[in-house]
C-alpha cells in the first residue's frame, strides 16, 4: 500500500476538520483572472490565450459557499487586497512574481487544488504564510512535494 496516499488522506481529513471548525469570515470571495491586465512585464507570465480552466475552478468553488459570493478578487493581485476579511478558495495555478509574492492578511485562505508554476521564485514570506495555514491541499504531486520539502504539511487529494 502506498504510504503517501494514506498520509495524503489523513492530511486531507485534518484539513477539512480545520476548515469546518474554524470561524469563517463573514463574506466570501471568488478568484477572477486579469492576467496582469496584459501588462508586458518580463517577470510575469503573459499568456497569449485566456485559460478557461481558471474560471471553471472558480465556478466549481462557488458551490461550496452557503450563499452567493460577495466579491471577486484578482488572483494576480491578492497581496494588494485591503477589503473586509473574506473566505477564498485558493484553488488555482499560481505564478509568483514581484506584484504577487504573498497573500493579504484579509483573506481567509481555503487551500485546495493549489499549484505553483515557478517554484524557484517562491520567497520565504510566501512559505511562511503557507506554513501558517497548513495543511495545503495540492492538485499535483510536484506542488505537494515542494511544500513538504519546506516543512509545510501538504497533501494531494480530491474530495
Amino acid at each position: 500500500m502506498n504510504t503517501d496516499i494514506i498520509n495524503d488522506e489523513d492530511l486531507m481529513l485534518k484539513h477539512l476538520d480545520v476548515v469546518s471548525s474554524d470561524v469563517p469570515a463573514k463574506k466570501n470571495a471568488l478568484i477572477t483572472y486579469s492576467y496582469n491586465n496584459n501588462e508586458k512585464d518580463k517577470e510575469y507570465y503573459n499568456p497569449k490565450d485566456m485559460n478557461i480552466g481558471d474560471y471553471i475552478q472558480s465556478l466549481a468553488a462557488a458551490q461550496f459557499f452557503p450563499e452567493p459570493c460577495d466579491t471577486f478578487l484578482d488572483r494576480d493581485f491578492l497581496s494588494l487586497y485591503e477589503g473586509e476579511k473574506v473566505n477564498v478558495f485558493l484553488n488555482a495555478w499560481w505564478y509568483i512574481w514581484k506584484k504577487n509574492k504573498s497573500f493579504s492578511e484579509n483573506i481567509r485562505p481555503l487551500f485546495v487544488a493549489f499549484h505553483f508554476n515557478n517554484y524557484e521564485n517562491v520567497p520565504s514570506e510566501t512559505l511562511e504564510y503557507l506554513r501558517a495555514h497548513q495543511p495545503i491541499g495540492c492538485r499535483d504531486y510536484q506542488t505537494r512535494d515542494f511544500l513538504r520539502s519546506h516543512n509545510i504539511e501538504a497533501y494531494f487529494g480530491v474530495v
